[in-house]
């Protein structure tokens, strides 16, 4: 019942790749959807407050950092440093979410419960990797996106 509440809030591409596993793999629902379920609700929610510019006004007000560099991975970060001047875009919002238990933002996971409660707490590094990753690939893409 709860995966199916889920399943009916998330995005297109999101739905696709669920019902794609669901149709190649019978015993799918009972051994892996709660899990892919994790990462794919996560996503369409951090896809949704990614888009809303209030998200990045809390971001902005918070002093959110992104690293300088992003094409280095956050614990390859410098401890603290980052940068708060960033453009306010979609994937911009969606980067300064995942860098507030980052480097960056000094692994400030009690700041994200509290601007975010939505967030699930439950997260491996795996599923919120996928999620993070999954949103940005429907920012880029929007309904084309592969998933």
């Amino acid at each position: 019942m709860r995966l199916d509440l889920e399943y009916e809030q998330l995005p297109g591409p999101l739905k696709r790749r669920i019902a794609r596993f669901r149709a190649e793999d019978p015993d799918f629902r009972w051994k892996e959807e709660s899990y892919e379920m994790a990462a794919c609700a996560e996503a369409g929610r951090l896809y949704r407050a990614a888009l809303d510019p209030a998200t990045g006004v809390i971001l902005k007000a918070n002093g959110i950092k992104i690293p300088r560099d992003l094409t280095l991975r956050s614990y390859d970060q410098p401890k603290g440093e980052g940068v708060t001047d960033w453009e306010d875009t979609p994937e911009n919002r969606l980067i300064a979410i995942d860098e507030i238990n980052g480097a960056p933002n000094d692994y400030n996971y009690t700041l994200m419960e509290s601007l975010f409660p939505w967030i699930d707490p439950g997260h491996s590094g795996n599923t919120w990797d996928h999620a993070v990753g999954f949103a940005r690939l429907l920012i880029r893409d929007g309904e084309e996106a592969k998933l």
